[in-house]
């Protein structure tokens, strides 16, 4: 099944973000943001998976995947507008699951591929929303 209807340029996308020191960059003057090498797709996914904000909050993003077992501790959401992705000539589309309605795909042009460029442009307009607390040591 291909993936549904473009979304809205004026939402927002987010992203889980593990806590891997090449995932999460502070940038003068921007803030910490993703870094490229998050926002590439997985070795599992065609495209990078992403989810709308307006559909699915962010901490729930999470803790999703903590019901499936894995330690969040440190991890991250990344965010970013809709129109910016596009701005770099990507689309974001529909891709519902039932784990999550608001699934999307970052897409690149029909017959393009994704390159470096595009991830390192991409990363600079992302911004980190929320990071889940560490656990304290006893």
């Amino acid at each position: 099944m291909g993936p549904a209807a473009p979304i809205p340029s004026n939402e927002t996308i987010v992203r889980r973000i593990t806590p891997h020191p090449h995932n999460t960059k502070n940038r003068p003057g921007i803030g910490l943001t993703a870094t490229s090498f998050s926002l590439q797709p997985r070795p599992e996914e065609e495209f990078p998976s992403w989810s709308r904000e307006l559909l699915t909050d962010p901490r729930e993003l999470l803790m999703s995947a903590a019901r499936g077992g894995l330690d969040i501790a440190g991890w991250s959401v990344a965010s970013v507008e809709v129109w910016q992705v596009r701005e770099l000539g990507l689309d974001v589309v529909a891709d519902p699951t039932e784990a999550d309605p608001g699934h999307c795909l970052v897409v690149p042009p029909t017959n393009q591929r994704f390159t470096d460029k595009i991830w390192s442009k991409l990363a600079k307009k992302t911004r980190i929303i929320y990071t889940h607390p560490l656990r304290s040591a006893k």
